[in-house]
């Protein structure tokens, strides 16, 4: 039985991995519901997001870079750890340049090279079409 959780852990992995691959090429925002751990009504909430980096924190955790524009807390850039999302919901809008380089937007400058997923090797990055 230990054998069988472990390997379906990694099949769950592998494909997350994929789902966060397809939405970062493709630039489709998602849907996500994260465990954030608190126990202040926001552990298990529905947030709307655009996927722009995946990598490693130092904590060695597989993780993404997201720009949140809606759900719990503020909107702005949020780490999310892929071992906490519970469910993943691609849509089918499409975002075409970074959330900070768009009219009249306030948010913070996309920085592809964030060290926040520098932890364990490579990361993923957004690429625009210039």
């Amino acid at each position: 039985m230990k054998l069988y959780n472990i390997y379906k852990s990694v099949i769950l992995e592998a494909t997350e991995i994929d789902l966060v691959m397809d939405a970062i090429k493709n630039h489709f925002t998602v849907n996500i519901t994260y465990d954030n751990g608190k126990k202040d009504g926001t552990n298990s909430s529905k947030r709307y997001c655009e996927v722009y980096n995946f990598g490693t924190t130092y904590g060695d955790n597989n993780a993404i870079r997201v720009y949140q524009l809606a759900g719990p807390n503020k909107i702005g850039w949020k780490t999310f750890r892929l071992d906490r999302i519970v469910k993943w919901e691609p849509t089918k809008y499409r975002f075409h340049n970074a959330i900070s380089d768009r009219p009249g937007s306030s948010a913070q400058d996309f920085k592809p090279h964030d060290k926040t997923l520098s932890g364990g090797g490579s990361v993923t990055i957004t690429q625009f079409n210039k």
